[in-house]
């Protein structure tokens, strides 16, 4: 069932989910829950008001929704990137000194593919959204992409766990 359940949540988001079993569930997040989240990752991730944000993530997902989070918890600018384009979003990197970023494995997958290297700015690369495997990783590396996989459920809002970016 795709539909809303008759639950009147003011203070909630409705965002839909996959999960792993590929069926449409909904996860209502409270804006409480949401921000407690942002803080933690950008405790984790020393996210300032100088940082900013390259995000390609639609924010009707959690992934997405959580860099605007962030980003008003510190201050920092958030640059959407609409559709998907490995070598316009190197380049949008690049033009606006972005420093962080996050991206499903796909993604990450079409910039090895492109053989493009890391530009300087960028700090981290948060990788979630589904399996990263262990090859595109070390690819990733090679290419110096400051690669930060994470594993994460949007009923949590976003991320339980996150290594550093290399780690």
């Amino acid at each position: 069932d795709t539909q809303f359940p008759d639950v009147e949540l003011p203070a909630h988001v409705w965002i839909a989910t996959s999960g792993t079993t590929g069926s449409i569930k909904w996860a209502a997040l409270s804006k409480e829950a949401l921000l407690h989240s942002a803080s933690a990752v950008n405790a984790h991730f020393s996210i300032k008001e100088q940082d900013i944000w390259l995000n390609p993530l639609p924010s009707f997902h959690v992934g997405g929704l959580g860099i605007y989070a962030r980003a008003h918890l510190t201050g920092s600018k958030v640059i959407p990137f609409h559709g998907w384009d490995p070598n316009l979003f190197h380049h949008q990197i690049s033009l606006t000194k972005a420093t962080l970023t996050s991206l499903v494995p796909t993604q990450l997958f079409d910039l090895i593919e492109a053989n493009l290297k890391a530009p300087p700015t960028l700090r981290a690369v948060i990788i979630g959204g589904g399996y990263l495997d262990p090859s595109f990783f070390q690819k990733a590396l090679a290419l110096h992409w400051p690669i930060a996989p994470s594993y994460g459920m949007t009923e949590c809002c976003s991320q339980i766990a996150t290594a550093l970016p290399g780690q």
